[in-house]
């Protein structure tokens, strides 16, 4: 693997590990039972995510690098 990749997967466990935190957060507060549902099924699958991208997996990669980097990038 070059640097490159490496800095792509580096920037991606940085991304997905925000996604976490704010599922988390916002599960911290929340009553609503449905919210509740619905928030622990995108945690599942955001912990589904970062294990393919400790693994290297290259279409999770850069779908949570494309997609959820710029939903980040636009909330900022």
């Amino acid at each position: 693997m070059v640097n490159n990749e490496l800095m792509l997967v580096d920037v991606a466990i940085e991304i997905i590990a925000e996604m976490i935190g704010d599922v988390i957060l916002a599960l911290k507060d929340e009553k609503n039972q449905e919210k509740i549902n619905e928030l622990n099924k995108k945690l599942k699958l955001y912990y589904k995510q970062r294990d393919e991208i400790y693994s290297r997996k290259k279409e999770t990669i850069e779908y949570v690098l494309n997609v959820y980097g710029s939903k980040l990038k636009s909330e900022r």
